[in-house]
């Protein structure tokens, strides 16, 4: 009525809970005679939740996925201990309903909202029971892609002016236990270093460099470049930034400095390089600009170009 009011944003989950008119998901509803296919049905939704966790789970469709979880988020921390620990582990075992973004940081996708859910759920828990629940979702999930997600969202020690994280020790045991996991994964005969992870790829190289050593991790990258040209194009384009025209539309993924000198911390920047030359028989003249290489129509040759200028330039100490 007097206007300039300001809300946080805790009120629209306050009024999504309670079916206030003035919530954004519920305001439509009041004025349309049915639900869409991407809405869930408040009475559908309180049965399922106060009914076992499988009922919640056969919710879960194409067009629901994201309403659900926004829904389950909002009424996550009214969760009795039981319902938490077992709709966390149902969650965490059917990664495959969730919409999936390639993007790593994009948090917004279902399979992200997912992960974040999971920890929401094992929050729910007292703190001397979480490790138990968090353990058991981490290694029981079948996509170690998913398990590195639930870990992303997991609140823990490093993160600055978290109310509630879990002991350092934790922590550790987490990381440890993820390490193995992934280790694990390596050993599988149709395992791809480049591919099996998912959006979480270069974070599990960062995790296995950490718990293992860099020589662990790049020497296997290194072998696995030298055996199969076919992937140094998907390796580097891990390394890439994601930029937008002012139209919004998506630019060629190109390589930068950073991302350059974030593979000189994973693996031997000189043999990379070796390989690329030899390899895909591509090397430069040295006459090549930053903004030249940038203007390569070819994928291939623009990162592989981008690539050897980095590398040109950083053995002369000429990098930003």
């Amino acid at each position: 009525i007097y206007g300039g009011s300001r809300y946080s944003n805790d009120y629209a989950d306050i009024w999504e809970t309670n079916q206030n008119v003035c919530s954004p998901k519920h305001f439509n509803r009041y004025f349309s005679y049915s639900l869409s296919e991407a809405d869930v049905s408040d009475v559908v939704f309180e049965r399922a939740i106060a009914g076992n966790s499988s009922e919640v789970l056969s919710l879960f469709t194409n067009s629901s996925s994201a309403n659900l979880i926004r829904k389950l988020r909002g009424r996550a921390k009214s969760l009795e201990k039981s319902q938490s620990s077992d709709l966390a582990e149902i969650l965490a075992g059917s990664p495959e309903l969730f919409h999936y973004q390639e993007m790593f940081f994009d948090s917004r996708s279902d399979f992200s909202q997912a992960a974040m859910l999971v920890t929401d759920l094992v929050f729910n828990l007292d703190a001397s029971e979480r490790m138990e629940l968090l353990s058991k979702v981490l290694k029981t999930t079948p996509s170690s892609d998913f398990a590195m997600e639930i870990s992303r969202w997991t609140p823990n020690p490093h993160w600055d002016n978290a109310p509630d994280t879990i002991s350092e020790a934790d922590w550790k045991i987490t990381n440890s236990l993820l390490s193995e996991r992934l280790k694990d994964d390596m050993k599988v005969e149709d395992f791809s270093l480049f591919h099996s992870w998912g959006k979480n790829t270069v974070q599990c190289y960062w995790l296995l460099m950490e718990q293992e050593g860099q020589e662990f991790i790049g020497s296997e990258l290194i072998r696995s470049l030298e055996s199969n040209i076919e992937n140094i194009i998907p390796f580097l384009k891990l390394f890439t930034s994601f930029q937008s025209d002012m139209s919004g539309s998506r630019l060629p993924q190109s390589l930068d400095e950073r991302g350059y000198k974030n593979i000189a911390k994973i693996i031997d920047p000189q043999k990379l390089a070796d390989i690329i030359e030899s390899r895909l028989q591509i090397e430069l003249n040295g006459t090549e600009t930053r903004y030249d290489l940038e203007d390569e129509r070819q994928e291939a040759e623009r990162l592989a170009k981008q690539y050897l200028w980095c590398h040109l330039n950083g053995a002369k100490g000429e990098l930003s």
